[in-house]
C-alpha cells in the first residue's frame, strides 16, 4: 500500500500540544469539512497539512511472518522546511528520509547497511522498508497523489463515523496495487484504516489503528501502535512507539 503518516491527534488537540509527533497515517486535520466533500478535495485535505514544529521519537517495529518473530528499533525525527517537510525513518541497517510535499509526490531518499544514498522515484517506492510491511510509499503516503480520487459513500470504522476515499492509479511494473480504500475520522481527520487491492480487487494490504489510543505525555498526544497486514505474505507488522502512560 502506498500510504504515513503524520501521527497526531486532530488539529485541535495539537494547538493545545504543538509538539505532538508524526509518522504515516493518522493526519492532523481537525474536524473536516461535514457537507459531502469530492474526492479530490478531500485527499486535497488529506496531505495538505503539515506539522506544526519539529520533533523526534523511538519505537519498536515488530514483525511477525509465520513463526518467526522480528523486533526492529526505530527512530522517527520530522524536520520542517520552507516548502516541504520531511520525515526520517531509521534502523540499524537503514535510513530512509521521505520529503512531503502538498501538490507533488514525495521525494525518497534511502541508505541501507551504511552504503550509498539511493534516490527512488514515487514510482518504485513499493519496496519494504526495514523488511517490514510498510514500504517506503507507505510511508509518504504516495496514494494521495494518484490521479483518480473518489469518495464513497461514508462508513462507521473502530467505532466512529468516516469518509471513504478511493485512490487509484493504473498498475505498474513495480507495483500490483492500484487501488487504496481510505477510513477517514469526520471528527479528527485521521485516516484509521486502509486498504490496498490489486487490479483484480484482492486485497493485499491492510493498515489499522485497531487496538491503540492516544496517550497525553508531557502536553503531547502519543499514538501507542499502528498495524499493518501483507495478505499475500501472511505478515503482520506492529510499530509500537515508546511513551510514557
Amino acid at each position: 500500500m502506498t500510504t504515513s503518516p503524520k501521527c497526531s491527534p486532530s488539529r485541535s488537540a495539537r494547538n493545545n500540544a504543538p509538539g505532538a509527533f508524526l509518522l504515516f497515517f493518522v493526519l492532523t486535520l481537525g474536524a473536516l469539512a461535514q457537507d459531502p466533500l469530492d474526492g479530490p478535495k478531500l485527499a486535497q485535505q488529506l496531505r495538505s497539512d503539515d506539522p506544526a514544529e519539529n520533533s523526534k521519537v523511538t519505537g519498536t517495529i515488530r514483525l511477525r511472518a509465520g513463526d518467526n518473530h522480528t523486533n526492529i528499533p526505530i527512530t522517527c525525527t520530522v524536520e520542517i522546511g520552507v516548502d516541504s517537510w520531511r520525515t526520517i525513518y531509521e534502523t540499524s541497517f537503514e535510513r530512509l528520509i521521505v520529503v512531503h510535499f502538498t501538490n507533488a509526490p514525495s521525494q525518497y531518499f534511502d541508505v541501507r547497511n551504511g552504503g550509498p544514498t539511493n534516490s527512488i522515484g514515487p514510482d518504485k517506492a513499493d519496496i519494504p522498508f526495514a523488511g517490514c510491511d510498510f514500504s517506503l510509499a507507505d510511508l509518504g503516503l504516495d496514494f494521495l497523489h494518484w490521479p483518480t480520487q473518489e469518495q464513497r459513500k461514508g462508513e462507521m470504522r473502530l467505532g466512529q463515523p468516516c469518509f471513504v476515499l478511493d485512490s487509484s492509479r493504473l498498475a505498474t511494473p513495480d507495483s500490483v496495487i492500484t487501488r487504496v480504500r481510505s477510513y477517514v475520522d469526520k471528527d479528527n481527520g485521521g485516516i484509521l484504516e486502509a486498504e490496498a487491492y490489486d487490479a483484480h480487487g484482492a486485497l493485499i494490504k491492510k493498515f489499522s489503528l485497531h487496538g491503540s489510543s492516544f496517550h497525553k505525555v508531557n502536553g503531547q498526544w502519543r499514538l501507542e501502535k499502528m498495524e499493518m497486514i501483507d495478505k499475500q505474505k501472511h505478515s503482520q507488522t506492529i510499530i509500537q512507539f515508546d511513551i510514557e502512560k
